[in-house]
């Protein structure tokens, strides 16, 4: 063992393979390694290593570094090359066509295992059929070790450990990843990445029986809903984006890693949902059209061929068979955003943000995982098994390793609580009166607020306090047959006096968003388009959430009944409570309008 090298790199003359050979040689003399890398044809590695040399600068890389040639064809070739060392970095993919012979090598040789895969069927395949093996012959074979999908994994697993420290129970943790690119007409993608996608995605049918061997016991999750939509609106640190849900294995891996903390170390397991964070309703649609076409081509083979002939057509320009320029790999980078809820309606942000996620900062974690199988070894949870990346480094010191390589997670300011809830109920006979609420206590038993309002045509009401029925605010809409327009009032208990105030519509019947003038403040009530709520936030930053309601389900049909959220003291609630009343007044004229053909 003690001849061997410490890593080799298999694939190194891959797209990806390259920029983990760049990374090697950066580390290899500040740790003092014995490194090589492996491929295919011998010319071919001394030219990889020679371009390694031009980029890094380090010199005689080509004379320094071992070179061994082996091929996934060849059985024998394998398990010579896995014996030339102790950690073996395979980059070889798609994974579900060459990666299971390179594992079995690895047993064989008694050497230990990682690779970048994001492939869930390879993943869980090889966790079923090799984790008993892996522990007879105390190697680790860990998988995801890039992008895929070990920011989310040990970034769950980071927040997991801090929350169990701060004996906080977690119900779910969401992931939203962003991507920024430079614009590029060379694409962001190189072809092999696309193929593992179309492969994965076309034998996604084979997940289903194998969980059931692999997953025996079921695991005792929080009881909480989980939105499974296509398409999603959500607000995070008081700003909204839409949001897709990530087609990935990152939810795979997560899982994975819940099911061995809950079955080997009694941890109780926590939902995980990963998005795509875009920064537009229309960017949001393209994503859900390429990805349901893409989708829908996976399922017969003509489809398949197509995708795998046609990429840069199929990616809208993003995959190509060259990959990313290098000037625009060291211009991109990440942010995955990950929102914790807790008990008692507690969330906290954290926020992980690298370089270049399928390139750069793929080398970067491929070998931090390698540098912590060879100097951390005693802090895996078992000398051997198939383990995924939380599991195999959630108690090594990895995470600072990275923070230090550029890729750093950190908590941001905590959302605000919850202060006070009500419920709006709004009558049902009106006659030719705007409209009549009263508003309740959070369970619907206490009158505390009144609206009541005039016979005409236009919208004329006053808001009473319970139970001693003082008049505490009004709102009278100045009649527009486009741009809704209120003026309010609400008296200050503090000095005693009205203080006016306006709402007006952004933008004539096509906008959902209104502003609130209101005591020298500018805020913003804005509708989320397809869903049931609507937000009120500063209009300035930091323009956090002050209040939220939600017309409920059943409301859809007269007679309406919202849920209200308070989120902070700065305000009146009241002037919660004449936002909904403009906004659902302005709704019913917007849907008596249509009716009327107009």
């Amino acid at each position: 063992m003690s001849k061997r090298l410490d890593i080799l790199i298999f694939g190194a003359t891959g797209y990806t393979g390259q920029y983990v050979i760049e990374e090697m040689a950066r580390k290899a003399n500040q740790f003092g390694f014995k490194w090589g890398i492996a491929g295919r044809t011998a010319s071919k590695l001394k030219q990889v290593l020679q371009e390694a040399s031009n980029v890094t600068g380090i010199e005689n890389l080509t004379s320094n570094v071992d070179t061994i040639v082996a091929n996934v064809t060849n059985s024998q070739s394998l398990i010579d090359m896995c014996a030339h060392t102790k950690v073996l970095i395979n980059c070889v993919g798609p994974y579900r066509l060459y990666g299971e012979p390179v594992v079995e090598a690895c047993i064989q040789s008694h050497t230990h295992y990682i690779d970048i895969c994001g492939e869930p069927q390879f993943l869980e395949t090889i966790q079923l059929r090799y984790d008993s093996q892996a522990q007879e012959r105390e190697i680790a074979i860990v998988g995801s070790c890039g992008f895929d999908s070990l920011i989310a994994d040990l970034g769950a697993e980071t927040i997991r450990q801090q929350c169990e420290q701060n004996n906080l129970e977690i119900a779910l943790i969401e992931s939203y990843i962003t991507l920024n690119f430079p614009k590029s007409t060379r694409g962001l993608m190189h072809y092999a990445t696309w193929e593992s996608a179309v492969y994965g995605i076309s034998h996604a049918n084979e997940l289903k029986p194998l969980r059931r061997k692999l997953f025996q016991q079921k695991l005792p999750y929080p009881n909480y809903k989980i939105e499974k939509k296509s398409l999603r609106k959500t607000t995070i640190r008081g700003k909204s984006y839409w949001a897709v849900p990530f087609p990935g294995s990152d939810k795979s891996v997560v899982q994975r890693t819940q099911y061995f903390n809950y079955t080997k170390l009694n941890k109780k397991p926590i939902h995980f949902q990963p998005y795509f964070q875009m920064p537009s309703f229309m960017s949001a649609v393209k994503l859900v059209f390429f990805g349901c076409l893409f989708s829908l081509f996976t399922k017969f083979k003509l489809g398949i061929q197509c995708l795998l002939k046609f990429p840069r057509l199929f990616s809208a320009g993003l995959v190509t068979r060259e990959g990313a320029a290098r000037a625009d790999c060291e211009q991109a980078s990440f942010k995955m955003t990950f929102i914790t809820h807790a008990e008692n309606d507690q969330k906290l942000i954290h926020e992980l943000t690298g370089p270049d996620p399928g390139y750069i900062t793929t080398s970067i974690l491929t070998i931090g995982c390698a540098i912590m199988l060879l100097k951390e070894n005693d802090r895996l949870p078992f000398k051997g098994g198939v383990f995924t990346p939380a599991v195999a480094f959630g108690r090594t010191s990895l995470m600072n390793y990275l923070d230090k390589e550029g890729i750093s997670l950190t908590q941001k300011i905590q959302t605000q609580q919850i202060l006070r809830q009500y419920t709006i109920k709004k009558d049902f006979f009106g006659g030719f009166k705007a409209g009549e609420y009263s508003i309740y206590d959070q369970y619907g038993n206490i009158l505390l607020f009144r609206f009541e309002s005039r016979y005409g045509f236009t919208q004329t009401a006053q808001l009473y306090a319970y139970p001693g029925k003082q008049m505490v605010a009004s709102i009278r809409n100045n009649w527009s047959p486009w741009l809704y327009d209120a003026e309010i009032q609400v008296f200050d208990t503090i000095f005693n006096q009205w203080i006016p105030g306006r709402i007006t519509q952004a933008f004539p019947n096509y906008s959902f968003r209104y502003i609130i003038q209101y005591a020298n403040r500018h805020l913003i009530m804005e509708h989320n388009i397809f869903s049931l709520t609507t937000e009120i936030r500063n209009e300035q930053p930091p323009n956090y959430i002050l209040a939220r309601m939600r017309l409920r389900l059943s409301s859809i049909i007269l007679p309406n009944k919202y849920d209200l959220q308070v989120y902070t003291n700065e305000l009146p609630d009241v002037i919660y409570f004449l936002a909904l009343a403009a906004y659902d007044y302005n709704n019913g004229r917007r849907i008596r309008s249509g009716q009327n053909g107009k």
